[in-house]
């Protein structure tokens, strides 16, 4: 220890001398010649300064500033290939509908006034990464710019959906939320909440399991969801969910309404319809009738009218129909029907049903599929069946219980599509089949 300490001071005095003995000379230098990074500002400089700071008074910060990133984390700057893409998502989605619906009196001052981008996640030691954050209001941080891709909806919606959840913080901060809020929820709310998942969040009703973390992570993720993912969503995340959930979510969605527009007059529905509407211009979805022809599709899920909002009145009577035949064959129920397709696109119905005890079993019928380039659909039952087993056997000792739904498939022509046109926004999440001659006779469920 007393050499190093030794070799330390050394290096220290041989330092002074030479600073002392040279101390006289003329020092002609400019520090700026030795900074490696001689930076020009380009095109895309140009395009943030316009889009950003003129029109909202943002900086848009890209560019390696380390004091801006976390302590202790290993991050990486974006690349510039991806800045103006992610940004323009932010722009059209966020601030766009904030504009249109709330005016400019409401965005412009609530606006941070910093955008940090970060290339890579941040990961944390619970086995999390954090996505996004926000700074007391004047900086929200984005992370895994590096992968974003605008084409990507899901990806698109991911990180809107952080812009949208700090967004809500900053707003908070204006006007606290209902101090009765928490009371919804009080004591589901879980600080580790990372040990348990999205299926014991939705019994208590969350929208997510982050959002069991506190009442503000709460409140923001509703707002985030509500706008992002859109009512649709939502409300089939409620139909799913148990009763108790389901009332809690329902009371949480209208404190969220009610804040918005008795603080800043702002009908939360239009909003939604904007953001909504914007996503469809930013990041369009390939038509279901593509995706169902090219095997893009592993399957449409849960179809249950009654398990729905504002489901067809026409078909839920041809699913009605199905019940019907099931209970009187044994006291059966049906639970939901879902479409599933193999990796080339070939179709296999699935019933889900129970019988007169309550035992759960499964039902399928192969079927031959085809879908035009205008998305006009036929169906058939596939001759001879593809699969064999159990669940095969079921469903041909069950063939007359099933025959309204599969007639009804069989005896008509449809249009693939989203739900867009009845759900605004559920483009890419929710699609189905429309009767060709009847667009109010229509099922759909969950794809993916």
């Amino acid at each position: 220890m007393k050499k190093l300490v030794y070799k330390i001071m050394f290096m220290l005095t041989v330092l002074v001398c030479s600073t002392s003995c040279e101390k006289e000379m003329a020092l002609d230098v400019d520090v700026r010649d030795f900074n490696p990074d001689n930076y020009v500002p380009g095109p895309l400089d140009d395009w943030l300064t316009t889009e950003f700071l003129d029109t909202y008074n943002i900086e848009v910060v890209y560019r390696w500033r380390r004091e801006l990133a976390p302590i202790g984390k290993d991050m990486v700057p974006p690349r510039e290939d991806r800045v103006q893409a992610a940004m323009e998502a932010v722009r059209d989605t966020w601030l766009v509908p904030y504009l249109q619906i709330a005016g400019k009196n409401f965005i412009k001052p609530l606006a941070p006034k910093q955008i940090v981008l970060h290339g890579s996640e941040e990961y944390n030691d619970n086995g999390t990464i954090t996505l996004g954050t926000a700074d007391g209001g004047r900086r929200v941080v984005l992370n895994v710019i590096n992968r974003f891709d605008k084409a990507n909806r899901t990806a698109t919606k991911r990180m809107m959906r952080t812009v949208h959840h700090e967004f809500t913080h900053i707003i908070n901060q204006m006007v606290l939320i209902p101090a009765d809020y928490q009371e919804i929820s009080r004591g589901g709310y879980l600080a580790n909440w990372t040990n348990e998942g999205d299926t014991e969040a939705q019994e208590l009703g969350f929208v997510s399991r982050y959002a069991r973390m506190n009442e503000m992570e709460d409140f923001a993720e509703m707002v985030a969801h509500l706008l992002v993912e859109g009512q649709i969503w939502f409300d089939n995340w409620v139909a799913s969910s148990p009763t108790v959930g389901a009332e809690r979510l329902r009371l949480k969605e209208q404190a969220v309404r009610d804040y918005f527009l008795l603080n800043f007059e702002i009908d939360f529905a239009e909003l939604q319809l904007a953001v909504a509407n914007s996503f469809d211009e930013v990041s369009p979805v390939t038509p279901l009738g593509d995706l169902l022809r090219s095997a893009g599709v592993g399957g449409i899920t849960d179809i249950n009218p009654h398990n729905q909002t504002h489901p067809s009145s026409a078909f839920t009577a041809i699913w009605d129909a199905t019940m019907s035949a099931l209970n009187a064959d044994g006291g059966r129920s049906l639970g939901a029907i879902a479409l599933e397709f193999d990796s080339q696109g070939e179709l296999t119905i699935r019933f889900d049903y129970a019988n007169s005890a309550g035992s759960n079993f499964i039902g399928r019928v192969d079927m031959d599929m085809v879908v035009d380039d205008d998305g006009t659909t036929t169906f058939a039952v596939a001759s001879p069946q593809r699969g064999s087993g159990s669940a095969h056997n079921n469903y041909n000792g069950r063939r007359n219980a099933f025959a309204p739904f599969v007639d009804f498939l069989t005896e008509n022509t449809f249009r693939a599509d989203w739900m867009n046109s009845v759900y605004p926004g559920s483009a890419g999440i929710f699609g189905g089949f429309f009767l060709a001659n009847d667009p109010s006779l229509y099922f759909y469920g969950g794809v993916n």
